[in-house]
């Protein structure tokens, strides 16, 4: 057992454990593998572990069960390497709702797991099993919209070159920045590449890891030239100290996270208004999980215009709005359609997304196809107290009367007739 006096003192305490899920079964075994190790490691302290959308069990629902078992100090730390919009806003939203839901339990929030010599020690492994000492290196990081975030990838991709000896480094992202996996691999063979180490900088597996693992393959059978495949972290004993370092943190009010040129902070060319503005709690539905949380962002677009095919890797296709669920807004303002998508969600279901903005408030609207029918979200946010997504709303309904929304974020759904 790992000694962890903070964490083990007071029977009290609790450690929820949030990843961002995966429509992988693989992918989300392998993080809840991750939880049942740090379980068996605090002792008698309950441990929960649970996912921000995509598959079961929600946080949300988990923190509940902690709390059933007794929890009355919880500390909820992102199972993520990534510090970027999830950890940084839709796992805060989580804390937020299980705060109100549950007045008399103290939330603590840790910070992601990051670059550590831990998660970068691990990668080092996962490279030279490769047969990666002294080759060529391409390490994938998952893309963000979050410029510190991104910068990490190339941060932890430059160490594990230092690390493994390799006489070059590229680094790639599995979706929404640039430079891609194709154009990545394109980068090492214009290098003078003749062979190739290819890490996936993720926790776990999942629909992106091995996209990025197939792009490759087709990559070398085009070129000729072998990619070594390294793998990702996955669920090694190795994190478990990590993890609970973490938790420590939290309990112990000393998280310091590096936030010296993030996004949320100060001003960053692109996406200037997400300072200052202040994450609120959704309205508790049915769903304990609050989506379509936390951010406004204006991706930058790769070299040659904007990528239409990824969207946290889900395929998407040409926008349509539902038959008869335009918005009918009593609101003063102009009106601007700021996006639209569609996407296929989980088991086939497909999402349509409108972003408005009215005046000073920001509507998301959204309708997806169901074995009940298709049902309509829409999102109403005051500004001055939150923002939004395009890719990631999901939310409410068409409006008449919009003024007992703007207060907070709401979210309620509602059957369309026909």
């Amino acid at each position: 057992m790992v000694p962890s006096p903070v964490l083990t003192e007071r029977s009290a305490d609790g450690l929820l454990l949030v990843g961002h899920g995966s429509r992988s079964a693989t992918g989300a075994a392998e993080l809840l593998t991750l939880g049942e190790l740090v379980a068996r490691a605090t002792g008698e302290m309950p441990v929960e572990t649970g996912f921000l959308e995509l598959c079961e069990p929600r946080a949300g629902v988990v923190l509940d069960r902690l709390v059933d078992r007794g929890a009355r100090r919880v500390a909820v730390v992102p199972l993520m390497l990534n510090a970027a919009g999830h950890a940084k806003s839709d796992v805060p939203a989580v804390v937020l709702d299980g705060r109100a839901r549950h007045p008399t339990v103290t939330l603590r929030y840790g910070r992601a797991l990051g670059i550590d010599h831990t998660t970068v020690a691990l990668a080092r492994q996962r490279i030279l099993h490769a047969g990666g000492e002294g080759v060529p290196l391409l390490v994938v990081a998952r893309g963000t919209s979050e410029p510190e975030a991104n910068a990490d990838g190339a941060r932890v991709a430059r160490l594990l070159a230092e690390m493994c000896g390799a006489p070059l480094v590229v680094t790639g992202y599995s979706g929404l920045t640039w430079p891609l996996v194709p154009d990545a691999l394109e980068h090492c063979r214009r290098l003078g590449a003749e062979v190739v180490v290819q890490l996936a900088w993720y926790l776990c597996t999942g629909v992106l890891v091995e996209r990025m693992r197939e792009e490759a393959a087709t990559w070398s059978a085009a070129t000729g030239i072998p990619v070594r495949w390294a793998g990702h972290l996955g669920p090694d004993p190795a994190l478990v100290p990590l993890v609970l370092s973490r938790a420590a943190e939290a309990l112990e009010g000393a998280v310091h996270m590096s936030c010296d040129v993030c996004s949320y902070r100060a001003p960053f060319p692109g996406v200037e208004d997400r300072v200052d503005h202040r994450l609120t709690r959704p309205t508790p539905t049915a769903d304990p999980h609050p989506t379509g949380t936390g951010r406004t962002r204006r991706r930058p677009s790769p070299p040659g215009g904007p990528d239409p095919c990824r969207r946290h890797g889900h395929p998407r296709a040409a926008s349509t709005v539902a038959p008869g669920s335009g918005l009918m807004i009593g609101a003063r303002g102009p009106i601007t359609i700021a996006g639209r998508l569609t996407d296929e969600g989980s088991g086939g279901a497909m999402h349509h997304s409108t972003l408005i903005r009215i005046g000073g408030l920001v509507i998301g609207q959204s309708w997806e196809d169901t074995t009940a029918g298709p049902v309509l979200r829409v999102v109403v946010i005051d500004p001055e107290l939150h923002s939004v997504e395009a890719e990631d709303i999901a939310g409410g309904v068409v409006l008449d009367d919009i003024e007992h929304f703007t207060a907070t974020h709401r979210a309620l759904d509602w059957p369309l007739a026909g």
